[in-house]
């Protein structure tokens, strides 16, 4: 959870925190994105992007699944996007990063249909028993 806190809001150099990425991640690690399989380097250029455009990331939910697998889910915002960012990950014994699997979702698409689920259940009509003569 260190490392989300990294991402606080005010821009930032990469190089200034490359070492606790170089610490968390494997460099065998296996990163999926929406499903589309990402190289460690790809991942560090991303998270570096994200960094200079002072990010931040408010954590949503975080759920320990087993002994090397955590579930977390965070909103990230910054100048060109506001994210909600859930990611799925296994760990080794050293609690460094194996696999993790994120899909990313606009904000406003999420809280858009969580809206219309809201609203939709708001007029669904009482359950009625029909009368039997």
């Amino acid at each position: 959870m260190y490392y989300l806190s990294i991402f606080d809001g005010l821009e930032k150099e990469f190089e200034g925190v490359e070492h606790i990425f170089e610490a968390l991640y494997r460099d065998d690690c296996k990163i999926y994105m929406n499903e589309v399989e990402m190289s460690r380097e790809q991942i560090k250029a991303h998270h570096a992007k994200k960094m200079t455009l002072g990010s931040k990331a408010t954590l949503l939910h975080f759920q320990v699944k087993s002994l090397n697998t955590i579930q977390v889910k965070y909103r990230l915002v910054n100048e060109e996007e506001d994210l909600i960012v859930s990611q799925l990950i296994h760990t080794d014994g050293a609690d460094r990063i194996v696999e993790a699997k994120v899909t990313k979702q606009d904000y406003r698409s999420e809280k858009k249909n969580r809206k219309s689920l809201y609203s939709d259940m708001l007029n669904e009509k009482p359950y009625q028993r029909e009368r039997m003569v």
